[in-house]
C-alpha cells in the first residue's frame, strides 16, 4: 500500500490535517482486515483520513467499476474508517472527490441505481444525489426504493413514465381509462398525475 502526503496546498484546506492519499495495486490490500490494520497505524501517527481512488486495482477490469466488487472495496474502506473515526473521500479518478471539486460541484444525479446499490453509493459520498433516474410508471412502480430515497433527500426521476417504446399497456389501460373518464382525462394524464402526486419527476 502506497502513501502520498497531501501537504498544505490551499485546495486541500477543507480536509483534516494531516491527510494522505492511499493507492494500491493489490486486491488483498482492499479487504476490511487489511485496511483496518493499515489505517490503525495511520491513526496512531495522527492522520485524519484517507482518499480512496476509484480506479480499478489489479484484479479488476474497467467493466467492474460500480459493480458489486467495486462497492465491496468501498464498503471495506468505509467500515474501517468508521470504526477508527477517520474520514474517507472517494476520488473520482480525474481530480478531487465528488462534491469537493474545488467547490464547484453543487449537485449530482445517478441513473438506474436500485435500492442496494443506491444506498451503498449515497451512504458513502459527501454530496448526496439530488435525483435517481429509474424506469417508473403504473406498471413498474418502484415503491420499494422510496424510503431509501427519502433518507438521503433524493427525488426519483421517472423515465418511460408512460411505458416503454412500442408498448401501450398504460395509455390503453382499462383501469386508468375508467378513472380518467370520471374527470374527463386520458389514461396517460392519470398515469402522469399518479407520478406527480407521489413526488416523482416525470421525463
Amino acid at each position: 500500500m502506497n502513501l502520498y502526503p497531501i501537504g498544505e496546498a490551499d485546495v486541500f484546506a477543507h480536509r483534516p490535517k494531516p491527510f494522505y492519499f492511499i493507492t494500491t495495486n493489490e486486491p488483498a490490500d482492499l479487504t476490511y482486515e487489511a485496511m483496518t490494520a493499515s489505517l490503525t497505524a495511520l491513526r496512531e501517527e495522527g492522520f485524519g483520513g484517507i482518499v480512496l481512488f476509484n480506479k480499478p486495482p489489479r484484479g479488476f477490469s474497467a467493466a467492474d467499476y460500480l459493480t458489486d466488487a467495486w462497492f465491496d472495496m468501498v464498503r471495506a474502506a468505509a467500515n474501517a474508517c468508521r470504526a477508527l473515526s477517520l474520514e474517507m473521500w472517494i476520488n473520482n479518478g480525474f481530480d478531487f472527490p465528488p462534491g469537493s471539486v474545488a467547490g464547484k460541484v453543487r449537485a449530482i444525479g445517478v441513473s438506474n441505481f436500485q435500492a442496494g446499490r443506491f444506498f451503498d453509493f449515497a451512504h458513502y459520498v459527501e454530496l448526496k444525489p439530488m435525483v435517481n433516474q429509474l424506469e417508473c410508471n403504473t406498471l413498474s412502480q418502484q415503491t420499494g426504493i422510496e424510503p431509501i430515497h427519502g433518507e438521503f433527500g433524493t427525488k426519483m426521476m421517472a423515465w418511460y413514465p408512460l411505458g416503454g417504446q412500442g408498448t401501450d399497456g398504460i395509455v390503453k389501460n382499462n383501469l386508468l381509462t375508467t378513472i380518467g373518464a370520471k374527470y374527463n382525462k386520458t389514461a396517460a394524464q392519470v398515469a402522469l398525475r399518479w407520478l406527480t402526486q407521489r413526488g416523482v419527476v416525470a421525463i
